[in-house]
């Protein structure tokens, strides 16, 4: 399981990080207490436009890796309705849809029904929308950080 302890070190670097606060504090009004996911979601979508940029292997092999990963896991360890969920990820190509804002809206709206905690996520996209710019630049000076800071932990624990 190292894979799941490096993904649970990045959520940790990323929910501490200035840059990661900077970007949650630009959410507006009732949409603050949800800026978390929404920063994760509009991070999804800001690497897939910037692609080229963080990663030689092509977007396309990357998520089709992605999918096949996701799929042999669920099928090991999960329930058949996390497996048919992986299933429907898949089949609709959800990780492809980050990149685009009719992706996000799919994505805060499928986000949305999962809690009334999180139903006021349905529209979030808006959030993005009005501080594009300003989100992005976040994403940007951010990015390379969590990557170098992914390496050195990966090479401190040798995976």
């Amino acid at each position: 399981m190292p894979g799941v302890i490096l993904h649970r070190q990045i959520d940790s670097f990323t929910d501490q990080h200035p840059l990661v606060a900077q970007a949650r504090d630009m959410m507006s009004g009732e949409l603050r207490r949800l800026a978390g996911i929404i920063v994760d979601v509009a991070f999804d979508y800001f690497l897939t436009r910037h692609w080229e940029t963080f990663c030689d292997e092509p977007q396309e092999t990357m998520i089709s890796r992605g999918y096949t990963t996701m799929a042999l896991v669920t099928s090991s360890f999960f329930n058949r309705e996390t497996q048919s969920l992986i299933s429907k990820m898949r089949a609709t190509d959800w990780l492809k849809g980050y990149g685009t804002l009719e992706g996000q809206a799919l994505t805060f709206q499928r986000i949305s029904r999962r809690s009334p905690a999180v139903v006021k996520l349905a529209g979030a996209e808006k959030e993005i929308i009005v501080n594009d710019q300003e989100l992005e630049d976040c994403f940007l000076r951010f990015y390379p950080e969590l990557i170098n800071h992914a390496s050195q932990w990966r090479k401190h624990h040798l995976l």
